[in-house]
């Protein structure tokens, strides 16, 4: 069993532009790479499970949002920075598919193909899905700081990747 930490794509690790189907737009968070670096030095390992309904409003094709995604993927992979999985729902709200967040199903995939310790991993999100998300796959949660309101708690709360990798390092001895 591994532990890992999920994210969430936008607003935790990249800025949260509506719709982002443009690579060159792509701008990590202030502090997301100093972040991962402590949090692979905890030995922890990444995914990303991400909602794209971009892709099922039209506004983006799967192509785009996977060109975005490389991005992130390149950008991050050049400061030593791998994720082993990143997971998208294209669907609309109004879809209610059981991959869409805060649903389990993209979590209880990850959960199972990479052998993840639910008990030393953490979802790490903007939104109150994210957090959701995370308590519905047995996480413990982190909420990075953004405009959306909180309505459920958290079990931690940061205002970057580096404050909360800082927490975690915190913790150990």
């Amino acid at each position: 069993m591994q532990p890992y930490i999920i994210f969430d794509r936008d607003g935790t690790l990249i800025k949260d532009l509506p719709y982002l189907n443009d690579p060159e737009k792509v701008d990590l968070l202030p502090n997301a790479i100093n972040g991962l670096i402590v949090l692979k030095s905890l030995h922890f390992r990444f995914g990303i499970i991400t909602n794209q309904s971009a892709i099922g409003r039209g506004l983006a094709s799967w192509n785009e949002v996977k060109s975005v995604n490389n991005k992130l993927l390149e950008t991050c992979t050049n400061f030593g920075i791998n994720f082993d999985f990143l997971l998208i729902c294209p669907h609309l709200p109004k879809d209610k598919c059981d991959c869409r967040k805060p649903m389990p199903e993209l979590g209880d995939q990850a959960i199972s193909n990479f052998n993840i310790d639910t008990k030393q991993s953490i979802m790490v999100g903007d939104k109150d899905s994210d957090i959701i998300f995370g308590n519905n796959i047995g996480l413990r949660t982190c909420r990075i700081k953004s405009a959306y309101s909180a309505k459920v708690k958290s079990d931690i709360d940061s205002v970057d990747i580096l404050s909360l990798s800082n927490a975690i390092y915190s913790t150990y001895d």
